[in-house]
């Protein structure tokens, strides 16, 4: 008798699963609705074994300062040297003699500055062009810096266009695209690189000195303290601003301006596989913080420092319209966040997709963890 039920059983199953499709009902839904916000959020970082060893042992670099590679090509490595000097070397090189030089800029490394930044076109190796971010002493034509009573600038800020014949050096001098007046020696942000949609991105800090004295910040008149984004692919001496950036249509705004309201986005770095933004930006005096960038978003500076009102322990920033960081770090913690990057190697799994950043002052390192609800934590690491 069982054996006969379940046999009955089978055969109305099975006879409901015909070819008429979805009948309807006072109730249900036919298919399922999209829901693109209720994304899942990379797993937590828990025991990751991570520890610091020195790599390429046997190498020395002049004030390094940035590591990159060109694209398509992982056997080279770039090594940016604040005081001019692109320098390249093969991933296996035992030894300083192997080491080359690949490109060099005048600059003036005062305060913060100096040769800051490089991206390779990402059309690389068939466009052989390289884009170099620097400070240098201003010459009689550059700009003047957006800053109320003050007057010339101390340094202009530079990002170069620069050709190489064969990828193995540069071989002609800067093509200067971009100059941006600078008031002080500091907060110069300094970092270029293409974001996945073929766009250049360049991060400027508000200008220098301490509390934003230009009112850079918030000024949509400047390029100090923002995030700009620019069209490289046109002629000698210039750039083209893409149509969709979101203030070009904004009556007396940069229309370069990609996000605004940084105090100094020194480091910052695309997620290869998302597209994400990630920006660490420096604070002032009580909070420092990790940023996701998106189109058009105001991160608050010099209203607020990190989640708080700028200046203060205790008080939440609660203006409308600003954009919270993911993480802040106060002063005990980090005093000169500098940023990092998305993970997205083999050799460490957990690791995988998570934002990993650094503190220049405390050597410390973290990962962005989540915890049960879903708030961002930073997880010490190194």
């Amino acid at each position: 008798m069982p054996r006969t039920l379940w046999s009955i059983a089978v055969l109305l199953a099975l006879s409901s699963c015909g070819d008429d499709g979805p009948v309807s009902a006072p109730f249900g839904l036919d298919t399922r609705p999209a829901n693109p916000t209720c994304v899942a959020r990379p797993r937590p970082v828990l025991h990751t074994g991570v520890a610091l060893a020195r790599q390429w042992d046997q190498l020395s670099f002049d004030q390094p300062i940035y590591l990159v590679q060109a694209p398509g090509d992982d056997d080279q490595w770039f090594v940016v040297q604040r005081e001019g000097k692109v320098r390249a070397f093969a991933r296996d090189t035992t030894g300083d003699r192997d080491v080359r030089d690949f490109a060099t800029v005048t600059v003036n490394a005062s305060g913060e500055g100096g040769l800051l930044g490089m991206a390779f076109h990402p059309a690389w190796p068939s466009k052989r062009e390289v884009y170099l971010s620097y400070t240098r002493s201003p010459g009689p034509s550059d700009p003047a810096p957006v800053c109320p009573g003050v007057g010339n600038a101390v340094l202009t800020s530079v990002i170069a266009r620069l050709h190489s014949n064969d990828g193995t050096q540069i071989d002609t001098a800067p093509d200067e695209i971009l100059k941006v007046g600078q008031p002080f020696t500091n907060h110069n942000g300094g970092t270029i690189e293409f974001g996945p949609d073929g766009m250049l991105y360049f991060g400027l800090g508000d200008g220098g000195s301490g509390d934003d004295p230009c009112g850079s910040g918030q000024n949509l008149g400047s390029p100090l303290g923002k995030m700009l984004r620019l069209d490289v692919n046109a002629p000698a001496g210039g750039y083209k601003v893409p149509g969709d950036n979101p203030f070009v249509a904004t009556a007396g705004a940069l229309p370069e301006i990609w996000s605004y309201g940084h105090r100094n986005p020194f480091r910052w770095h695309f997620d290869r596989v998302s597209g994400d933004l990630w920006v660490g930006d420096v604070g002032q005096i009580t909070w420092e913080e990790i940023d996701r960038v998106v189109k058009g978003g105001n991160y608050g500076w010099n209203r607020c420092e990190g989640f708080h009102r700028r200046g203060s322990t205790t008080q939440l920033c609660d203006t409308p319209g600003l954009i919270d960081p993911v993480i802040e770090h106060p002063r005990s913690e980090a005093q000169s966040i500098t940023g990092g990057a998305v993970y997205r190697g083999t050799a460490i799994p957990s690791l995988v997709g998570t934002y990993i950043y650094g503190d220049y002052v405390t050597g410390t390192i973290w990962a962005v963890t989540y915890g049960a609800d879903n708030r961002a934590v930073p997880k010490q690491i190194a």
